[in-house]
């Protein structure tokens, strides 16, 4: 960057856009590893993992996983999702969400993944939480 006035005017400001948080649950441990059952996701690996075996996800479908296990039980509306995947709602139509999500559950699928995701009609998604009955 110049220290010319003229020409310091003239450069482009880039804004560091922050890193989608992703919030400690009690299934996260230290480490911030993620778990949803035999699902477990890994930030700062940028890894998903079922029965141990990584899974081949695309950037977006890993995102739009690692949010959900970070939030379960919580419907989130396309809008919110596409926000909280750092992207610009304004830019993205909403549909792409339903393109996103469909490819997840497809790679969940042909890796032997039992969908974890449910679609709440007019409203979003929603990943439910696992509960263990044989623990009650």
């Amino acid at each position: 960057m110049s220290d010319h006035p003229a020409v310091a005017s003239h450069q482009p400001q880039m804004t560091p856009q922050p890193a989608p948080q992703l919030a400690q649950t009690p299934e996260s441990n230290l480490a911030g590893r993620l778990r949803h059952g035999e699902l477990t996701i890994d930030p700062v690996a940028f890894a998903a993992r079922f029965r141990g075996q990584v899974l081949a996800l695309r950037p977006n479908e890993f995102r739009l996983l690692a949010h959900f296990v970070a939030n379960p039980d919580r419907v989130f509306s396309r809008t919110a999702l596409i926000d909280s995947l750092g992207k610009d709602s304004g830019l993205i139509d909403e549909r792409t969400v339903d393109v996103w999500t469909g490819r997840l559950r497809r790679a969940l699928r042909e890796q032997g993944v039992p969908d974890p995701l449910r679609t709440v009609r007019s409203r979003g998604y929603v990943l439910d939480s696992i509960h263990d009955d044989r623990a009650e």
